[in-house]
């Protein structure tokens, strides 16, 4: 058995639109190069925000990705950033409930 991985594209400029109809809405990972920091989500978009928005969504980590027997555990994105910020070990980010309150 082996693991899902989506394809998660690069992209270094979106409109509003696209994003939301392309990535968003379709629940797509994506990753952006090279942000303009005039950009909103740039400014707003910090361990805090999430912390503050997302506290109650969870997602699924694993210790090892390779084995599928490990992905069982779901913390919740506040508990996964306290682990990236206190240099803890992190386990790895497999998935994510995803609701719409990032706006």
């Amino acid at each position: 058995m082996s693991v899902f991985r989506p394809y998660v594209e690069n992209v270094e400029n979106v409109e509003n639109n696209h994003f939301e109809e392309t990535f968003f809405n379709k629940t797509q990972p994506v990753q952006y190069a090279n942000l303009n920091s005039d950009m909103p989500a740039y400014k707003k978009w910090s361990f805090e925000f999430f912390k503050a928005r997302c506290s109650d969504v969870l997602c699924q980590v694993s210790d090892n990705l390779e084995d599928p027997a490990n992905i069982t555990r779901k913390i919740s994105i506040s508990e996964y950033i306290d682990l990236m910020k206190n240099g803890e070990h992190c386990p790895l980010y497999d998935r994510l409930e995803l609701s719409k309150n990032l706006a």
